[in-house]
C-alpha cells in the first residue's frame, strides 16, 4: 500500500516537472516571437 502511494507521487511529480518545462519552452518561443517583432519594429 505505501509503495502504490510513493510510486503515485512520484508520478505526479515528473507530471508536474514536464507540465513545468512545456510552459517555460511555450514562454520561451513566445519570448523569442516577441524580441523579433520589437527587433523588426526598431529596425523600420
Amino acid at each position: 500500500m505505501i509503495y502504490k502511494g510513493v510510486k503515485l507521487i512520484k508520478v505526479i511529480q515528473n507530471s508536474c516537472v514536464t507540465l513545468i518545462n512545456e510552459v517555460a519552452l511555450f514562454n520561451l518561443k513566445a519570448f523569442q516571437k516577441l524580441n523579433i517583432s520589437l527587433f523588426l519594429f526598431a529596425i523600420k
